[in-house]
């Protein structure tokens, strides 16, 4: 009589094909089998890296780089899964705190999974894997904007741009510049100011700014995507920075009226797509879209990949997609995934990638609300930070000792 062969005798790379010819409820289930099966699926990073890339191509590599290494291969199939039909999967929503800021200050987003938030003048910090608060505040009414990555944390003030690595790396370096934005990419730093571009190599000793380019005209917003450095101006031009330095002047063709309105500049693949308001009345302009507000029932819109995820004044939370788009909004197809608490309304969306799947981060007028989606139910959830925030949370103790330092400097110069 034949010996029964049971399932955890199938070679690995049989059990690995059954796993990927299923869907991803099943593959979630798994996981929870035992911990063979848990581990089988989670390290298999190189076979789960391709099945995303096969049938996620337009979502896998911001998602991917959004988690900044906070997430496996396996975890970010699942958020994928999640995004390709989210209208399936059940979500909670609940405030995660309070804020207190001008409605002229700018909101600062999350980044690498840290949220901050600003409380008159103090700046709180939460690590969303754990939704707990992080053992810092910083007194500054001025912060614009702050990004991390493995290297460095960069936190802009109103024309003060800190530069840290963490504090008992084995380069601890730190540098001050004046810039009036910037944006952060894995090994590079790139800022304006006056004008003038630079770029700043993070792997090395010395963090030393190049100028690469330097133009008249006066700079909006400023996006790195697929290995390219894009600038928008006030007057017209976007221009474009290659690796090479290879530089692009491209015309805007939009009304002069809109300039004025810009307030938001996406990337995907070879397209930007640039919103000076809040609706999605769409011009074609070669490899650009633009975007402009005419109604007030519009109240926030987030670009993620091809996904456009939409804020209405009725709190209504809709999803749409690039690929779907038409040339009225009437005609654009829009799926409702969320409904706000009565009496709140989105004014800015961001969205954040956990092991468990996608968190969406709401900023109302006084409050931030969470959209969780939550597949790894019968998992733990994290205890304590990571090593990356870690990091993260000693490059902003520095900052904030230098902060303070030069405060009290400028007191002690004015008495």
């Amino acid at each position: 009589m034949a010996k029964e062969m049971r399932i955890n005798d199938l070679p690995l790379e049989i059990f690995l094909e059954i796993l990927v010819r299923t869907d991803i409820g099943t593959v979630v289930t798994c996981r929870s089998v035992c911990k063979k099966w848990k581990n089988i699926i989670d390290e298999n990073e190189i076979i789960w890296g391709k099945i995303c890339e096969i049938e996620f191509e337009p979502l896998t590599p911001l998602i991917k780089s959004r988690a900044k290494g906070e997430i496996e291969w396996c975890h970010v199939y699942l958020n994928l899964a999640v995004w390709s039909n989210i209208k399936e999967y059940e979500y909670n929503i609940h405030v995660l705190c309070s804020m207190v800021c001008s409605e002229f200050e700018p909101i600062i987003v999350p980044d690498y999974g840290v949220l901050p938030v600003k409380i008159y003048s103090d700046l709180s910090f939460y690590d969303l894997a754990t939704l707990e608060v992080m053992p810092i505040v910083i007194k500054d009414i001025e912060c614009k904007k702050i990004s991390h990555n493995d290297i460095v944390t960069v936190y802009l003030t109103k024309n003060k741009l800190y530069v840290q690595k963490s504090p008992d790396s084995s380069n601890p370096t730190e540098e001050l510049f004046e810039a009036e934005n910037f944006v952060l990419c894995d090994k590079q730093l790139y800022f304006y100011n006056n004008k003038d571009v630079f770029q700043c190599d993070l792997t090395s000793e010395t963090i030393t700014p190049k100028l690469i380019i330097s133009r008249k005209y006066v700079f909006k917003e400023i996006v790195y995507c697929d290995n390219v450095l894009y600038l928008f101006t006030i007057c017209h031009k976007a221009i474009s920075i290659t690796n090479d330095n290879e530089v692009t002047e491209t015309k805007i063709n939009a009304p002069v009226k809109w300039l004025h309105y810009l307030c938001d500049v996406h990337s995907v693949n070879k397209y930007n797509i640039i919103s000076y308001s809040h609706n999605m009345h769409k011009t074609n302009m070669q490899t650009m879209f633009s975007m402009f507000a005419s109604g007030p029932q519009i109240s926030a819109v987030c670009f993620y990949a091809d996904i456009i995820i939409i804020g209405r004044k009725s709190g209504q939370i809709l999803l749409s997609r690039m690929s779907q788009l038409k040339d009225s909004v009437r005609e654009q197809q829009f799926e409702k995934i969320a409904q706000l608490p009565s009496r709140k309304y989105a004014v800015k969306i961001c969205v954040c990638e956990r092991k468990c799947g996608p968190l969406i981060v709401i900023f109302t007028v006084r409050d931030v609300i969470l959209v969780e989606y939550n597949l790894l139910l019968h998992e733990d959830k994290p205890k304590g930070m990571s090593k990356e925030k870690n990091d993260i949370l000693k490059r902003l103790q520095r900052i904030q000792e230098r902060m303070k330092s030069k405060y009290a400097k400028k007191l002690d110069e004015e008495a």
